[in-house]
């Protein structure tokens, strides 16, 4: 019943139906095959602000000497961090930025998708495809602008290159057959297939539509058609007419599909951990991409602990859902005695995340946590002289890269749906209203990240000075396997501190203070799980307009302009101060940093990790944007063409979308313009320009301006 604007894209998009028909005893078959090929260009100099500090030219050795920290109490190394350029959030999403130049080339893809359909009888059957490979993306070498760990250049990970450069999908796999049942109508559906709910798709996060998850890789590939931007999943549906005007639709999931992310390190990736990456940086710009765990602290630190800052990603499943519990109904109802005729729809949904959150383990709890004295003895005891190059026994007392960051699929979230159509003039109105009562939103990922670290750092502050290590009656009191160990320490410190100052090992709460954990009232423990989300509940109203002008000034056969308008509300979200939830843009963390920044006398205190506090680029519960397409017709020109001119316009109004359903960043906008051209002779030939701007930093693709082409024959 549905009137959306999917079916009339696809319509207005369709390449000439040239297919292979055929016989075998009781059945008939269709075959029917696209291939193409497809070209991009980056054609938009790199942005240094959406880069890792450290990966700007000139930076990469900013924080070798120090790690930009001081454990004395000197500002001078944080701040120098502070005023450097680069995104202190970029070594964790730059990576599909650094690959590729202005003037690079993005991608030269073939394309082959087969359709089969057969009909028996009072059977259907359906089965398509894609097979694809990526000339540019194949054995494609990644680019590293910070070296001081890795190569300048190497190659892409196999299960990167899989999911995007070459592969295949499975499209739709399905048997139908329609039957009578008590004088109505049951049609049975079972099978991979598309199903579209709802009238909302301009808008692309939180609407009705929660059957098919989104293929970022197949939309990022040259002459892609809108059918296969939405993955085909397993579905037994049953759709019941119950009388002229009334129909119940229900539908069961027989296995769980999420979300394909933006491959790690693909041209319009801004996210090296998602899309199958297989590892993150620690901190908060002040740390060296470092792939092979190669790092070890700098300076005073350095004395003690030997903890890297790279923590490896577990593969998608480990968060993965289970494949069961997501069902829907729908209830249609065409009231014809409203507005010459109305669909209208209640829907339900429960199902599980398609997107994933970033959730976490907390790291292994610090040595120093054991003691049974207070202060620089009972630490130094417990973690039996520290974990130096220089001593083969001691423990870690800053275990910080065995935390665990993940991606989480929450489930069991409940979907409640209202949807219409109709027709004024010539114009087709829709409409839907969503609410989820328990959706989950991604806190801040550094809030997560700091309640994660929290158990690796000592309990309270524990200061070291030379006077403290030097002390007789703690020689004398040690075991004999600690005395060559604490002297070896005293020797370090009395290079590296001036007289009189302490070193101080920084606890928990001055260190990674976090929100996530005062909120929840809880203390996070070592290997605790740390949910990276809060449910809420969460509401979306989307409303569509199609208008269809054969009568036009521009002379077009036919003009169609499609708008479409969305505002998203977060109800109860917990206010700033309380908690955070992630947006969009350069991260540090909403604590006060160490450069002083959120504090009322705006004094530095170094033994904060968070550099400076974060103020803005939060997620915000009210937010709201719209999308629009103009595409004109111009049929039976000299030759049989057809030419296809279209405008693709998204503006973001007003406030940031929380995670993962980030619809809206204010301030950002997208402009698309193509032109396709149609032989009679079934070829078709495409450009498109694509251009991303506004919201300063906080848009990340902001600076990858493309331009695509390609060429399709069906056959």
């Amino acid at each position: 019943m549905k009137h959306g604007i999917v079916a009339t894209l696809l319509a207005l998009t369709a390449l000439p139906a040239s297919a292979l028909d055929f016989d075998a005893g009781p059945i008939a078959g269709t075959l029917n095959t696209r291939i193409s090929f497809g070209a991009a260009m980056r054609v938009q100099s790199r942005d240094e602000r959406l880069v890792a500090k450290l990966a700007v030219p000139g930076q990469q050795d900013l924080c070798a000497a120090d790690d930009c920290q001081s454990q004395t109490g000197d500002p001078a190394p944080n701040q120098r961090l502070v005023d450097a350029r680069g995104a202190f959030s970029g070594v964790n999403e730059d990576n599909g930025n650094l690959d590729y130049d202005r003037g690079d080339p993005t991608a030269a893809i073939f394309q082959l998708r087969p359709k089969l359909d057969l009909l028996w009888n009072d059977w259907q059957f359906e089965a398509s495809g894609l097979f694809f490979h990526d000339l540019v993306n194949v054995g494609f070498d990644e680019t590293h602008a910070d070296t001081r760990f890795q190569s300048a250049h190497s190659p892409r990970a196999g299960a990167i290159e899989h999911l995007y450069a070459s592969g295949q999908r499975l499209g739709s796999l399905y048997v139908a057959r329609s039957f009578d049942f008590d004088d109505h109508e049951l049609l049975l559906k079972v099978g991979n297939q598309l199903l579209n709910w709802g009238e909302a798709n301009l808008v692309q996060f939180n609407t009705l539509s929660e059957f098919n998850p989104l293929d970022a890789p197949v939309l990022g590939m040259p002459g892609s058609e809108p059918s296969q931007l939405q993955q085909a999943t397993p579905l037994a549906v049953a759709d019941l007419t119950l009388t002229d005007s009334l129909a119940l639709e229900a539908v069961y999931q027989m296995a769980w599909r999420g979300a394909k992310l933006p491959a790690s390190g693909s041209f319009l990736s801004s996210n090296d951990i998602a899309g199958r990456g297989s590892y993150a940086i620690l901190g908060l710009g002040n740390y060296n991409e470092d792939p092979d765990r190669e790092f070890r602290p700098a300076g005073l630190t350095g004395l003690i602990s030997q903890s890297t800052r790279t923590i490896y990603i577990p593969g998608e499943n480990f968060g993965a859902p289970h494949n069961r519990d997501e069902y829907g109904f729908r209830l249609n109802y065409l009231a014809d005695w409203l507005n010459n005729g109305t669909e209208i729809a209640l829907h339900y949904l429960h199902y599980h995340s398609r997107y994933p959150l970033v959730s976490g383990i907390a790291a292994d709890a610090s040595c120093t946590r054991d003691a049974t004295q207070p202060g620089f003895v009972g630490a130094f005891i417990a973690c039996q002289g520290f974990n130096a190059a220089f001593n083969p026994i001691g423990k870690e007392p800053l275990p910080v890269d065995t935390a665990t960051l993940f991606l989480d699929y929450p489930e069991n979230i409940q979907l409640y749906g209202l949807s219409f159509n109709t027709n004024v003039g010539s114009w087709a109105l829709s409409g839907e209203y969503a609410y989820r009562p328990n959706q989950p939103l991604q806190i801040l990922q550094s809030d997560v990240l700091f309640a994660t670290l929290g158990p690796a750092f000592p309990a309270q502050d524990i200061p070291i000075g030379l006077n403290t290590v030097a002390d007789p009656a703690l020689l004398s009191a040690l075991p004999a396997t600690l005395a060559q160990p604490l002297q070896n320490l005293e020797q370090g410190l009395l290079g590296q501190l001036p007289g009189g100052a302490i070193f101080t090992l920084p606890g928990e709460d001055s260190a990674v203070p976090d929100f996530l954990s005062r909120y929840r009232k809880q203390t996070i423990k070592a290997g605790d799980y740390v949910r990276g989300y809060e449910r809420l509940g969460v509401s979306q109203l989307t409303l569509t307009g199609i208008g269809t002008f054969a009568n036009n000034p521009l002379g077009a056969s036919q003009i169609v302009w499609v708008i479409e308008g969305a505002a998203m509300y977060v109800h109860g979200m917990p206010s700033r101060g309380e908690l955070y939830f992630e947006g969009a843009g350069d991260r540090t963390h909403p604590s006060p940093g160490a450069d002083g920044t959120g504090t009322p006398d705006g004094q530095p205190d170094t033994r904060r990790v968070n550099p400076t506090q974060m103020t803005k680029g939060f997620a915000d519960a009210f937010s709201y944007g719209y999308r629009s397409l103009l595409r004109l017709t111009y049929n039976d020109l000299p030759g049989g063409i057809t030419v296809n001119p279209s405008l693709i316009w998204f503006q973001d109004l007003h406030g940031t979308s929380p995670a993962p359903l980030v619809n809206f960043i204010e301030g950002r906008k997208l402009l698309i313009s193509s032109v396709t051209i149609e032989f009679e002779s079934d070829w078709t030939v495409g450009v498109n320009y694509q251009v991303f701007a506004g919201a300063g930093t906080r848009n990340r693709l902001r600076d990858r301006d493309n331009v695509s082409a390609y060429v399709a024959y069906v056959f």
